[in-house]
């Protein structure tokens, strides 16, 4: 994947890739613990894509935490389910 091409050696990012297994997944790119997120819907290799970019940079920090969980919620404990923590500065499935 590109993506993973461009940053998979960077000191400052953390990939976690999941089993890749089902179809229609829901793929998605969490950067600094919700500040930004790329989510995207697609078979996998299918380049016909259905995606959201959110964009978090701009909340006050003492609402921070609220906002991103209850946006990137389902995301951030799939995460934590699957790799025990959610607090990195780079994830992707």
């Amino acid at each position: 994947l590109p993506f993973m091409e461009a940053f998979g050696n960077h000191p400052q990012v953390d990939i976690r890739t999941g089993d890749g297994l089902g179809a229609r997944d829901i793929h998605y790119k969490i950067i600094d613990d919700g500040k930004k997120a790329y989510l995207s819907r697609h078979d996998l290799g299918d380049s016909n894509r259905n995606f959201k970019q959110i964009d978090c940079t701009e909340v006050p920090e003492r609402h921070f935490e609220y906002v991103t969980d209850t946006i990137l919620g389902d995301y951030k404990r799939d995460i934590d389910r699957k790799f025990g923590s959610s607090n990195t500065a780079n994830l992707n499935q």
